[in-house]
């Protein structure tokens, strides 16, 4: 433990270094920069994301092939205690140009039995992208994916006009 010498013409000091009063303003300032840098990032993920799963809607609409999937097993996914299963996730083989193939079926979180055939579409250039057909037609607009990013992109904004507003710029002792 150090102990806190007296004060001197700078005030208090330990082993050196001057104790610096926390200012407030500062603090609420730098805590405000660190949430909207957080919800900043967390938009950014989401945005990636979004992009990532239009372009593969994209690619399925446009050059997708119907397949013919034979399920191969299904594995039950916990819900957050892990004692009720929410859904399956199922895998099948399939060919595609004379190549045989083995992935994850999405859009579909039933439990479908070894052996049974299922119609999908999958992207030819790759063939690990792989979506019932039935899922494919429920499927909601790509652009639904781009809600949450914008609406917090906006709360970003708002934010950071928000701060510079009501916080203002730091001022000096003069």
């Amino acid at each position: 433990m150090t102990a806190v010498s007296g004060a001197g013409a700078g005030g208090p000091y330990l082993r050196g270094g001057s104790v610096v009063p926390l200012e407030g303003r500062r603090l609420g300032r730098a805590l405000g920069v660190l949430g909207l840098t957080v919800v900043a990032v967390i938009a950014v993920i989401l945005t990636v994301d979004a992009a990532r799963n239009a372009l593969v809607m994209h690619h399925l609409d446009t050059r997708g092939q119907k397949v013919q999937v034979t399920v191969t097993g299904c594995l039950g996914r916990a819900s957050g205690t892990g004692i009720t299963p929410v859904g399956y996730t199922c895998r099948g083989g399939f060919t595609l140009r004379g190549h045989r193939y083995r992935a994850v079926i999405q859009g579909s979180s039933r439990r479908h039995p070894s052996g049974e055939t299922l119609s999908a579409i999958t992207d030819p250039r790759d063939p690990r992208v792989l979506f019932t057909i039935g899922s494919l037609a429920r499927a909601p607009s790509p652009g639904r994916g781009f809600i949450l990013p914008a609406a917090l992109f906006g709360l970003v904004l708002a934010g950071a006009g928000y701060l510079s507003r009501s916080v203002g710029p730091a001022r000096t002792a003069g």
